[in-house]
């Protein structure tokens, strides 16, 4: 086994990602600024679909912009070596994390969609070491929703789920 396994971002991926985020997004706005001043009831609660419309336009603008930037990266998408893992898969990702640091590892999968989940220590160094609030606030998120605030995703990576899962658990295992 390599010392060091530098996983790609892949980039056909991430297009296609950021055409759908700006799809949605675009959907939004017709929601916004079309003749459509209509009320939706959901569970009980009447929904003012401009309001909605607002909601996802924003929302998926954001995520566009931050999959455009993820599509520039060069970087590789994760590094595994001896001292750990250094996540740059997503656009909130941990960064460095140490084998040390590592409590243990799970496959998750939510609305069909595969995630490593990484328990750390230390969860709270990880949400802190993060320079954007808004990172952090979904950093906060995944920890108090899915009790770690580190979940890998493969979507944007040269590698399935399963495989890096394996990958991840083999080097950990020699590790510890």
């Amino acid at each position: 086994m390599p010392t060091t396994l530098e996983i790609p971002l892949n980039k056909s991926k991430i297009l296609l990602l950021i055409l759908l985020s700006l799809l949605i997004g675009v959907g939004g706005m017709w929601f916004v600024f079309g003749q459509y001043s209509f009320q939706l009831t959901l569970f009980g609660f009447s929904i003012n679909m401009k309001i909605l419309g607002s909601i996802v336009a924003i929302f998926f603008g954001a995520c566009t912009i931050l999959l455009f930037k993820k599509y520039q990266d060069k970087k590789p998408g994760l590094i595994i070596d001896t001292g750990g893992l250094t996540d740059n898969s997503s656009a909130v990702s941990a960064g460095f994390i140490p084998w040390d640091d590592i409590e243990s590892i799970h496959m998750l999968t939510l609305n069909r969609q595969d995630f490593i989940q990484i328990k750390v220590s230390n969860p709270q160094d990880y949400i802190d070491q993060q320079k954007s609030s808004f990172k952090r606030k979904l950093m906060q998120l995944n920890q108090s929703t899915y009790g770690s605030p580190i979940n890998i995703t493969a979507n944007t990576l040269k590698i399935s789920s399963e495989e890096l899962f394996a990958i991840i658990k083999e080097h950990l295992e020699q590790q510890k």
